[in-house]
C-alpha cells in the first residue's frame, strides 16, 4: 500500500508551537472583505497569535446578485499533527456539513491546492464533519504546516453535496462517507467546486491547531506570490 506522507515545506519557516489548552476563536466577519473565498487564492488567512480553537462562519445563497456563498477556505497552520481535528459538531452548526482539507505550497504553484483529505459525515447519524492526522485507510498522512481547510454542505443522507472539483473531475469519492478518505487523484489541484449542498451557519472545533503569522511574514509574501502566478496562467 503506498503511503502519502504530506510535509509541508512552508513548516519549516516557522517555529512549531504545540498547543497545551484552547486558545482564542476565529469569526469570519474577521476577514479580509468580511468573508472567506472558496479557493487558494481567495482563502482567508486565520491570522493571530498563540493556539486556535474555534472558526465560526455562514454559508448562504444567494448574498448578492448572481452571487452564491456555498463554500468557505481558510488558512490554517496544525501545530500538533499527532493530536489534529477540526470539527463541525456544535449545537450552533445548522447543516449538514462537508471538510476539505488541500495542501500550501508557496515554494512550487503546481502542488499548491493539492487535495489531502477529507469527511461528510462523522457517523451515520450524525451529519457533522470531522477531519483526522490521517485517511481512515492510512494511505495520507498529515504533518505539521500550513493548509487550506474548507467547508461546504452535504447533500443529507451521506449524499455528496458540494464537492471540490479538479479540471472537471470530483477530487473524493465518499463511497463510506463516514470515512477519512483521501484524493482519488493525489496530484489534483481544486480548480472549481460542484453539486447542490445544504448552507448555515457553522462552528469548527480545533486541536492541534493554531493561527497563521500576520500579513508581512515571509511565507504570507510568497504565498500571495504563488497565487498571483496562478491567476496569471489562467487569464487567456
Amino acid at each position: 500500500m503506498r503511503i502519502v506522507k504530506e510535509a509541508i515545506c512552508v513548516g519549516a519557516l516557522l517555529v512549531a508551537v504545540t498547543p497545551v489548552d484552547a486558545g482564542p476563536d476565529f469569526i469570519e466577519g474577521m476577514c479580509s472583505g468580511g468573508s472567506a473565498g472558496s479557493f487558494p487564492g481567495t482563502a482567508c488567512g486565520v491570522t493571530g497569535v498563540g493556539n486556535l480553537s474555534t472558526i465560526t462562519g455562514g454559508t448562504s445563497m444567494p448574498f448578492g446578485p448572481g452571487l452564491l456563498d456555498l463554500e468557505d477556505m481558510y488558512i490554517i497552520r496544525i501545530t500538533d499533527a499527532s493530536i489534529f481535528s477540526a470539527s463541525t459538531l456544535d449545537a450552533l452548526t445548522t447543516f449538514d456539513t462537508q471538510l476539505w482539507l488541500f495542501r500550501v505550497d508557496e515554494f512550487d504553484p503546481l502542488l499548491d491546492g493539492v487535495g489531502l483529505l477529507a469527511n461528510n459525515d462523522i457517523s451515520a447519524m450524525e451529519t457533522a464533519s470531522m477531519l483526522g492526522p490521517m485517511s481512515t485507510d492510512g494511505t495520507v498522512v498529515i504533518t505539521e504546516g500550513i493548509y487550506y481547510l474548507a467547508i461546504s454542505g452535504g447533500a443529507g443522507a451521506g449524499f455528496p453535496g458540494r464537492f471540490p472539483v479538479a479540471a472537471g473531475a470530483a477530487m473524493f469519492d465518499f463511497m463510506t462517507p463516514t470515512d477519512i478518505v483521501g484524493p482519488l487523484d493525489p496530484f489534483a489541484i481544486i480548480d472549481d467546486w460542484s453539486g447542490d449542498g445544504a448552507v448555515g451557519t457553522y462552528v469548527i472545533h480545533f486541536e492541534g491547531v493554531s493561527f497563521i503569522p500576520a500579513p508581512g511574514a515571509f511565507w504570507v509574501l510568497a504565498l500571495l506570490a504563488v497565487n498571483t502566478r496562478r491567476r496569471r496562467r489562467a487569464t487567456p
